[in-house]
């Protein structure tokens, strides 16, 4: 523990030991060769003893978003979560005659197509290359590149001043923290910072170990993450809870202390001094081992009896929960994933492929394990033909 360092507040003492220690392969790594040699990164999660931020110890290698494939766009919710997002965004943003927007980590510029098409100067910033030109096939005037200070020059050179500055899921997969935050001070004087993170709890309360993964570097509540954008003089004025990703916050903040904060914002970091406890958490890795040995037994009593299995959810979660289980393909047959960018590759660590969702009808299994959990529902009502054939969807959420 002596080289930990809490991300926010620079604390050099984790309040207790690793909450999650394992060694597993990065999951967002899919190669298009079978790979279960692939090399395996630590996995330690701490909590901060001062303001207890959790975060993983270490970073992953600096080159991995550069060909990064995950984007959300896919999946059958995307469009009800963006026309939602674009709502709040027009809500809070006001009426502008000319209106400049950025988004770092702009993915293939599926939101910014929207906000393009409703009016909104955009503009795009993204290291993964597959990612930019997706987007820029859509129109989508997008830097190829990492949103550091050496990039503020270009970004005002293409949009001036944005009025208004995105990230969703960003922050999470940050190492310097506060160097994003000096950044984003420097550049956004007078206007408005949104931002959607992961929210730390839902995984706690709802014992999702496979939320904890290589590429998510900080964990954050509303308390952690109000303390981060404090760094930079940012108010937090509006909190909403979302569905994205399992369960997420949307903040709206900005330099204006006096517009007062959310009105829930007290009673968010009051609750989480219970839900997120160091009693809570500990419990929360008790659990963990018996949630593997439940998830290994159901695929194994499934092989034994002669029945297949398979997957649906290729992302960062599901690859995570494969790799704790040490599943092959003569566990899991394929796994199903909606991201075409997957499709035909391999679970990070592993000979399963990743396949589209109309695959199942041509090499039916007994059994699908849905591990994209914040998708459960949608998975099972799009897909009742599965069912109709005479085979078993398992939510592992339910486990």
């Amino acid at each position: 523990m002596s080289d930990y360092v809490c991300r926010i507040c620079k604390c050099r003492a984790a309040s207790c030991s690793a909450l999650l220690e394992s060694s597993l392969p990065l999951a967002a790594d899919v190669r298009t060769t079978p790979s279960k040699a692939l090399p395996r990164y630590p996995l330690r999660l701490v909590r901060c003893g001062s303001c207890g931020h959790i975060q993983l110890e270490g970073a992953v290698p600096e080159n991995l978003y550069e060909n990064y494939l995950f984007t959300p766009s896919y999946t059958a919710d995307f469009s009800a979560d963006m026309d939602a997002f674009c709502h709040r965004l027009n809500d809070a943003a006001g009426q502008k005659e000319h209106k400049h927007i950025l988004e770092i980590g702009s993915s293939n510029g599926s939101l910014l197509k929207r906000l393009q098409d409703a009016g909104w100067n955009v503009l795009g910033i993204e290291p993964s290359a597959p990612l930019v030109k997706d987007a820029q096939r859509q129109g989508v005037d997008t830097i190829h590149g990492y949103f550091e200070r050496a990039a503020l020059a270009e970004i005002r050179k293409r949009i001036g001043t944005p009025d208004v500055v995105i990230m969703r899921h960003v922050l999470e997969h940050l190492e310097h923290l506060d160097e994003m935050i000096g950044c984003l001070r420097e550049l956004l004087s007078d206007g408005l910072l949104v931002i959607e993170v992961p929210y730390v709890k839902n995984p706690i309360q709802e014992n999702r170990f496979y939320d904890f993964f290589h590429e998510h570097l900080s964990y954050f509540s509303v308390t952690t993450l109000s303390r981060l954008l404090g760094i930079g003089e940012f108010y937090i004025h509006h909190i909403y809870e979302t569905p994205e990703v399992g369960g997420s916050i949307l903040v709206f903040a900005d330099h204006n202390r006096d517009c007062g904060p959310d009105d829930n914002a007290a009673q968010y970091i009051q609750d989480e001094k219970d839900s997120l406890s160091e009693e809570r958490i500990a419990s929360f890795c008790q659990k963990v081992p018996q949630q593997i040995s439940s998830l290994k037994a159901i695929v194994a009593e499934a092989n034994r009896a002669g029945k297949t299995a398979a997957g649906w959810g290729a992302g960062q979660r599901g690859c995570t929960l494969i790799a704790y289980c040490g599943f092959q393909a003569d566990n899991l047959k394929y796994v199903i994933d909606a991201n075409e960018n997957y499709w035909w590759k391999y679970v990070p660590g592993t000979d399963i492929p990743i396949v589209p969702p109309v695959y199942y009808k041509e090499h039916m299994v007994d059994e699908i394990l849905i591990f994209s959990t914040g998708y459960a529902d949608s998975i099972i009502k799009t897909n009742h033909e599965f069912e109709q054939m005479g085979g078993s969807f398992i939510k592992i959420s339910a486990i």
